[in-house]
C-alpha cells in the first residue's frame, strides 16, 4: 500500500505497476488509514475515488508512447516499490 501526498497520475501509475494494492493520501484521517491497511492487508485492492477514474481512464488511454508506465522497468528488474518512493 502506498501513502503518498502526490495525487498526480504518474505516481499514481508508478505505484501500481510496482505492484501496490493500495494507494492513499496523506492526507486521509488515521482511523480511515488504519481501515485501508486492514483492507488491502485482507486482500483487497483500494484507490480513492477520486483516484480510481483517472486510473481508468489512463489504462483505456494505452500506455504511454515509450511503451512503458514508468516504474514497471524497476519492477521486472526486481527493484522494491519502496525504491520509487521521492
Amino acid at each position: 500500500m502506498m501513502l503518498s501526498s502526490f495525487a498526480d497520475d504518474e505516481a499514481l501509475m508508478a505505484a501500481v505497476v510496482a505492484g501496490a494494492s493500495g494507494y492513499v493520501l496523506k492526507e486521509i484521517r488515521s482511523g480511515d488509514l488504519v481501515v485501508s491497511i486492514r483492507r488491502v492487508a485482507s486482500g483487497e485492492s483500494l484507490l480513492e475515488p477520486a483516484l480510481t477514474k483517472r486510473v481508468i481512464d489512463r489504462l483505456r488511454s494505452g500506455p504511454p508512447e515509450d511503451g512503458q508506465w514508468r516504474g514497471s522497468r524497476s519492477r521486472s528488474a526486481g527493484c522494491s516499490p519502496f525504491s520509487l518512493m521521492g
